[in-house]
């Protein structure tokens, strides 16, 4: 007598049937009701699983592609980190230009003590705006490429850059003290500091736009 080639169930041809080709498995081979029913069910669930993995990596897919996509505003973004390097390159080619005619200027009545504090401080300062200049393009670069990790380095460079936007307010204040407002546009420097009063809060600005963050993982 022919048996469930499943669970060895015997029994006739009514009782036992070919199972179809769709349950791969055990295609074409006798099975009972119960384990035809068991079967179909195991199938409906794997095809039904795999369609929800399909839908699940497709929605992952087409929602990397909507954060990836970039905005004005990480346009904006990329050209605020330009002009912030380009600004301190300009103070950095002033400040070269005053300390060489200082030393000119001064050495022959200030002693070699003021050349050498000149010197030093104009090399701290190189250091330092250089520093700034280098993170300005390279923020920019991967803002462009999004880096993700830049996105707090960005964050933190430019609450630093704020120092600088206080240093605008100082001078603003202290030349307007001394009735020598008219001064203020005449020096690379002092315009860099007030610029950096107004880009930098709006890069911080832009930063925390939700967009923004979401274009760098960040939510």
């Amino acid at each position: 007598m022919p048996k469930c080639e499943r669970c060895g169930l015997k029994g006739d041809s009514l009782e036992l049937k070919m199972c179809p080709n769709k349950i791969t498995k055990w295609a074409k081979k006798s099975i009972c009701k119960q384990c035809y029913l068991d079967l179909k069910r195991l199938e409906e669930n794997r095809i039904f699983k795999e369609k929800s993995t399909f839908q699940f990596s497709l929605e992952n897919n087409l929602l990397g592609k909507k954060n990836s996509k970039r905005s004005i505003l990480i346009y904006v973004l990329v050209t605020l980190w330009i002009v912030i390097g380009i600004l301190f390159i300009g103070t950095v080619f002033q400040r070269t230009s005053e300390y060489f005619d200082n030393i000119v200027s001064f050495s022959r009545h200030m002693g070699s003590d003021f050349i050498d504090y000149t010197t030093f401080y104009y090399v701290i300062f190189l250091i330092l705006f250089v520093i700034i200049i280098t993170f300005s393009f390279l923020l920019a670069l991967c803002t462009f490429i999004k880096k993700n990790r830049f996105w707090l380095i960005g964050l933190m460079f430019s609450s630093f850059l704020l120092y600088f936007g206080f240093q605008a307010i100082y001078f603003i204040g202290f030349l307007i003290i001394s009735e020598k407002s008219d001064q203020f546009f005449r020096s690379f420097e002092y315009i860099t500091y007030i610029c950096m009063l107004i880009i930098v809060p709006l890069v911080i600005l832009i930063l925390t736009r939700p967009e923004v963050k979401a274009y760098f993982g960040k939510i």
